[in-house]
């Protein structure tokens, strides 16, 4: 039986407008299993969705780079994993010379960084309600105390993402992991974390703290980057906005985040209807 789902958010339980669609949030609330948001999302863009679905259990922010669970006043980490500052600062100097039209964005525990405001960044304001820190990734870098989470390249032209792949390949940090998320609000994202904090590893971190096996878990996404968390369970759902690569991988192909594909999934599937 299924007692543990584990969602995505962009692109799979949000749907293009960035918001947890009456329908979804319905279907959740309805089932009887425990549920884990899993995000490249840093954990302060997560919490007003944790809260507005009534989440009590650990959260995977930063693709698994950091494990929490909200509190009253913000949350309690479980779990981080830091880049080191120099790949960081190596990754992000190398972006800013070779792909100046990319938006860079960065994080620590605390806090969203960009070197300069450009409509992305206002737009991703926008949605998630955090304000940026305008800093310069070197200053960053220089500041002994600075751990950072998360890189994040924000691509609008498509045509960029292999470059860009490319020259992180060429880099040869052998510490980070890149990772690619799903299409989403017309962009594409490359997102650069600790080589260990991948999605899978939140998702066992949370099954072993709950003794349960990975046939007891479901997990629904959309992208790239939810390719290690799909794996790792034993039903992998999978919207119809994801590419065919990733709808490879899927145990059940639901309907897209906009046509309020959770609740299909959950409403549906044999596996799930028992437990809604």
């Amino acid at each position: 039986m299924i007692k543990q789902l584990f969602f995505d958010l962009d692109g799979t339980l949000l749907n293009s407008r960035g918001h947890v669609s009456p329908a979804n949030q319905a279907a959740i609330q309805k089932t009887s299993c425990d549920i884990s948001l899993v995000s490249a999302r840093a954990p302060q863009e997560m919490l007003s969705t944790v809260r507005s679905l009534n989440l009590t259990g650990p959260q995977v922010a930063f693709n698994g780079g950091l494990v929490f669970i909200a509190t009253k006043k913000g949350y309690r980490v479980l779990e981080k994993m830091a880049l080191s500052q120099l790949s960081a600062r190596v990754i992000m100097a190398a972006v800013m010379m070779y792909f100046p039209r990319v938006s860079l964005s960065y994080y620590d525990q605390f806090n969203w960084y960009v070197p300069h405001y450009n409509d992305i960044v206002r737009q991703e304001q926008a949605r998630n309600g955090l304000v940026p820190r305008l800093k310069s990734p070197a200053a960053a870098c220089a500041e002994p105390s600075f751990k950072p989470l998360k890189i994040m390249l924000t691509i609008l032209d498509a045509m960029l993402v292999a470059p860009l792949q490319s020259l992180l390949a060429g880099l040869n940090l052998p510490d980070i992991a890149v990772q690619q998320s799903g299409h989403a609000y017309g962009y594409d994202f490359i997102e650069i974390t600790h080589r260990n904090a991948q999605k899978a590893h939140g998702v066992q971190f949370i099954l072993r703290q709950k003794k349960l096996s990975a046939s007891a878990a479901a997990a629904f996404g959309d992208g790239q980057n939810d390719l290690p968390m799909l794996k790792s369970v034993g039903l992998p759902i999978v919207m119809e906005n994801a590419t065919p690569v990733v709808q490879a991988q899927a145990a059940f192909v639901t309907k897209s985040n906009d046509d309020d594909g959770v609740a299909h999934a959950l409403f549906t599937h044999p596996a799930l209807k028992e437990v809604s």
